[in-house]
């Protein structure tokens, strides 16, 4: 089934979220793994072109008046990661106050930590902008409705079904994590580390502590996430005590314990959940 848009519907969408929605409310019957190539063309973009310029991820060149443009890709990523770029690439194109203007076109040129960015920036500044572009391409790729629905097929967070949602969304272990978390119903948190020092952390909705895991800061000592395990193996949950994680006297009080859980990467990454359940000594 072909992908189809009606541009003249997505006027008036104001956000990222409300844009993606429309492109499923017009094509109801996207199968998975979402073609975000077939959006990019319906969208008006005339090809997917190697991107030769060092430094960055994706870029995107277009008119003024955003009726045609060219995404351009780092082909030295993997599958995933490339397809995360061209989402990234059409929130820019579709998103009408995404405007960059350089030599009487319209121009994006995308960095590894634009493909990063999250959390809140200037309003329409250029942050901002990237911010959005991988909101919208987190909903192209990975429907909420359908990932939610996805979602409670297991009974409580695992990072096993992480990675099966990794498989079936075509979308890169920690693109899908983050959306993991961000759309959880349970008190969660992901930790992202490369050896002994993590690299970034997300905390779901549900989870009201103050994580203490900042950019370069150690992983704790007697957690799980700080010994080796295979490649691309998840451990068991474990207990851990909560005050290795979270500091107590910048947000509410957490359970003594927490659950945590290492999913164990190439080259020494790894992701760990944070799970606030309730040990049940602390029941």
């Amino acid at each position: 089934m072909a992908i189809t848009l009606d541009l003249m519907e997505l006027d008036g969408k104001a956000t990222p979220e409300a844009v993606a929605a429309e492109i499923f409310r017009q094509n109801p019957s996207v199968p998975l793994p979402v073609q975000v190539e077939e959006i990019a063309s319906a969208a008006g973009i005339l090809g997917i072109q190697p991107l030769t310029t060092d430094g960055f991820e994706g870029m995107l060149i277009s008119n003024p008046e955003k009726s045609e443009g060219t995404i351009f890709v780092n082909q030295n990523r993997p599958p995933q990661r490339r397809r995360f770029t061209i989402g990234h690439e059409v929130g820019h194109f579709l998103l009408p106050w995404h405007r960059n203007m350089e030599d009487g076109s319209l121009k994006f040129q995308c960095t590894t930590e634009d493909m990063r960015a999250g959390g809140s920036a200037v309003p329409n500044s250029r942050m901002d902008w990237e911010i959005q572009a991988n909101i919208f391409s987190s909903e192209v790729l990975m429907p909420r409705a359908l990932f939610k629905k996805q979602m409670k097929r297991a009974d409580e967070p695992d990072m096993k079904h992480v990675k099966e949602l990794s498989l079936l969304f075509d979308t890169s272990l920690e693109a899908t994590a983050r959306r993991y978390v961000l759309l959880s119903d349970y008190p969660i948190a992901m930790v992202f580390a490369l050896g002994n020092k993590v690299r970034h952390a997300w905390t779901g909705p549900e989870f009201p502590y103050f994580l203490d895991a900042r950019k370069g800061s150690a992983l704790p000592r007697d957690s799980q996430s700080c010994t080796d395990g295979p490649d691309d193996t998840v451990a068991e949950f474990e207990y851990i005590d909560s005050h290795w994680w979270i500091n107590a006297d910048r947000g509410p009080r957490p359970p003594d314990r927490i659950l945590e859980q290492t999913l164990y990467q190439r080259e020494g990454y790894r992701v760990v959940m944070l799970f606030a359940e309730s040990a049940p000594e602390d029941e």
